[in-house]
């Protein structure tokens, strides 16, 4: 392959392998049984148009109204075409997240690979092992999670680059869709950015009010009905931690904090023949484990703000380059969307890509010179990008990984990562990431 690089260029190259990669995929796509963007969006949106109720009793469509509104040039397409279609706004927002992952990390254009160009080609696969394989998780079920994380993205690079009002705008719709996005409003009224906090909740408050410009609601508004039967329902402080969208609030698939928690509490995993059987074992009961869940919750955000607030103060002190600058700003924003993962109800592994940008930035640092809380980061959260690859480890083990929570561990690693990189402020420019 090396040796076919350098006789016909590389670029040439990559498009053929992307080529074949989207193809087999493509076939993918349309040959599995499950796909969420057509069995549950598109079919939220058919519903709408024709009047039907689709948050009725046993709906699998449980998001904001807003997605309904955008299945809906999908639906005069068979299911074959909803699918492809949607598999090619897949592809557009992983390297949308790609992109924006590099710029956050101060890159600019990427060169041929070579010994000049090394560095920055081992910090972009560093973050591609990270991210690839939540990724790979959710082009294969077709969620909408890789949309999402794109908007978000690009709002995070529009509010680096104080573009205040776009920022606002892209991850609100990213919010409207589903609702974790809204994080961002924490973070805005703590930089002060106003006019990103007023754009996220005029964007995600107005378009889902769009739903209803194409039918009525049976009572009230889609977006007060999807508060009053899916979300409030679930929040309820007696409903089980890790019951979202589920029988069972032991949800494997459920790497958020609550989710993770709940597990490990209140259920044992054992082994019965070939599989592993999860026990529910009660410890505490919800409101005991919501009010421990909860309190760990704040306890992580107020960390976080003490941090940046100390790590503002050195920055401070030391008179800091403008990449330094740029870096702590980056960080801050790569950090809310791991928040984001923690907090919410209910994080798959198909939620995870929007970890891209932390793990870029770690692998910058870890690669431009020697930082080892970096470095040990990232190495956690590339062990847990093996555990969570099935077909690497086997059934049995990627059971047991997701019981235990080894995603969750590897969101606060991340964390915890990004920490570090705010408090250990770079005095002088990188190397490495030759700027555009």
């Amino acid at each position: 392959m090396a040796a076919l690089s350098r006789r016909v260029g590389w670029r040439p190259v990559a498009a053929v392998v992307g080529i074949v990669f989207t193809v087999v995929v493509g076939v993918m796509m349309l040959v599995r049984p499950d796909a969420e963007w057509a069995q549950v969006f598109v079919l939220a949106s058919r519903q709408l148009w024709h009047g039907e109720d689709f948050y009725h009793p046993g709906t699998l469509y449980l998001y904001p109204p807003f997605g309904a509104v955008l299945g809906l040039i999908f639906v005069p397409l068979p299911e074959w075409g909803a699918r492809l279609g949607f598999f090619a706004v897949n592809l557009a927002a992983i390297a949308t997240i790609a992109m924006v992952s590099w710029r956050l990390a101060g890159g600019g254009t990427l060169g041929e690979p070579s010994r000049e160009t090394r560095d920055d080609w081992t910090v972009v696969a560093l973050g591609a092992v990270v991210a690839a394989p939540y990724a790979w998780n959710t082009v294969l079920h077709q969620q909408a999670d890789l949309l999402i994380d794109a908007l978000v993205a690009l709002g995070m690079l529009a509010a680096l680059r104080r573009r205040s009002l776009a920022a606002g705008i892209l991850i609100g719709l990213g919010a409207a869709i589903k609702g974790p996005p809204l994080l961002f409003v924490v973070y805005f009224l703590w930089r002060r950015d106003w006019r990103a906090t007023a754009a996220l909740l005029v964007t995600v408050f107005g378009v889902s009010l769009l739903p209803d410009l194409v039918g009525r609601a049976p009572e009230g508004v889609w977006l007060g009905l999807w508060l009053k039967r899916i979300i409030l329902p679930a929040a309820d402080v007696d409903t089980a931690l890790g019951a979202w969208a589920t029988t069972t609030s032991f949800n494997i698939s459920n790497q958020s904090l609550g989710g993770t928690i709940q597990r490990l509490v209140n259920s044992v995993l054992t082994r019965e023949g070939g599989d592993l059987v999860i026990v529910a074992r009660p410890m505490l009961e919800a409101r005991a484990m919501k009010l421990v869940t909860y309190g760990l919750m704040a306890a992580i955000g107020l960390v976080t703000f003490a941090v940046s607030a100390l790590a503002e103060r050195r920055r401070a002190a030391i008179a800091p380059s403008v990449e330094a600058e740029r870096e702590a700003r980056a960080t801050e924003l790569a950090i809310v969307p791991l928040l984001m993962l923690m907090f919410s109800l209910m994080s798959g592994l198909a939620h995870f890509p929007i970890v891209a940008p932390m793990a870029v930035l770690l692998a910058r640092r870890a690669v431009s010179r020697p930082d080892r809380p970096a470095a040990v980061a990232l190495g956690v959260a590339l062990v847990v990008a093996v555990a969570v690859n099935k077909d690497l480890v086997g059934r049995i083990l990627y059971d047991a990984f997701l019981w235990s929570g080894v995603p969750t561990l590897g969101l606060i690693a991340l964390w915890l990562g990004g920490l570090a990189l705010l408090l250990r402020p770079c005095a002088e420019p990188a190397a490495v990431l030759r700027p555009s």
